[in-house]
């Protein structure tokens, strides 16, 4: 069985540098073309300000700002996620509301004793003033005695 998994993946690998060599018969390139978005407007369909856009979609504010004044462009999983919001806004919004309101639910509920950390004591603070640790000792370099 083993051996049998070895040599289907060995084939995949020849395939793989065969199709990037150029010989296209041996597989097939699945690409997915995600269109380009109009941030602001996509925002504008959700209803949002751009504070509680970020908030509500784990976006930096700073950088949906750069995305709708056009000095940056989102690219990865952030494109794709603003494509979703920008063709299907109230499912984006439904979904994100229904997660919120079950890890709501779920963070009122208290951990089961053996899951709650416990109690550190709390160190004295260090009193005010010039430390002790930087203050030169008796007798040490640095230090007259008269």
């Amino acid at each position: 069985m083993v051996r049998k998994a070895f040599e289907g993946v060995m084939a995949g690998i020849a395939d793989a540098v065969a199709y990037a060599e150029g010989d296209m018969s041996r597989g097939k390139a699945r690409v997915v073309e995600v269109p380009v978005v109009d941030v602001k407007e996509a925002r504008a369909k959700v209803g949002l300000s751009q504070v509680r856009f970020a908030e509500t979609f784990g976006i930096n504010v700073h950088t949906l700002r750069k995305w709708e004044q056009g000095k940056r462009h989102p690219h990865g999983p952030a494109k794709v996620l603003l494509a979703v919001i920008s063709q299907e806004p109230e499912t984006v919004l439904r979904c994100i509301t229904t997660g919120r309101d079950q890890h709501q639910t779920q963070s009122r509920m208290r951990p089961a004793p053996a899951m709650r950390k416990k109690a550190t004591k709390a160190r004295p603070a260090a009193p005010r003033g010039k430390s002790s640790r930087n203050a030169p000792q008796k007798g040490s370099a640095g230090t007259r005695t008269t």
